[in-house]
């Protein structure tokens, strides 16, 4: 599919791939606006958000527990560096970034749960760096 309010990225969805919804696309739009040096898009699925970043030539690199969801990354975008990882177990330790974007498929999940772990996760931030949710 061509998203052409996305300086015209093509995104195919893959079996087995969490397709892009309207939450992946808002995401991505408040995200161009951000200033930040590198993003790392953790759990990038079909690798909508760090193809779009890259293609605003911005440093994104995207990162997916699952498989199938980094093959279709690379076959949608072969310029951006995407990994097979669980969480930063395959992120290269001396590249730092400023920005880590999850954008986890929330519809197969109880909305108290994620709130559960939404605060376990800000509770280990610095609390001077800012925690976006669209929760």
């Amino acid at each position: 599919m061509i998203y052409a309010e996305f300086n015209n990225i093509v995104i195919e969805n893959y079996l087995g791939v969490y397709p892009v919804k309207d939450s992946t696309k808002t995401i991505a739009k408040h995200l161009s606006k951000l200033k930040f040096k590198s993003a790392l898009d953790m759990g990038c699925g079909t690798g909508f958000i760090t193809i779009y970043l890259k293609s605003l030539n911005l440093d994104c690199e995207g990162v997916d527990i699952n498989p199938a969801a980094i093959e279709s990354a690379k076959k949608n975008n072969i310029e951006a560096n995407f990994y097979l990882s669980d969480l930063f177990e395959k992120v290269k330790a001396e590249k730092k970034f400023d920005l880590i974007i999850f954008n986890a498929p929330l519809t197969d999940f109880k909305f108290g749960c994620v709130n559960k772990y939404l605060n376990i996760i800000k509770s280990l931030l610095p609390k001077k760096k800012p925690f976006i949710s669209w929760i």
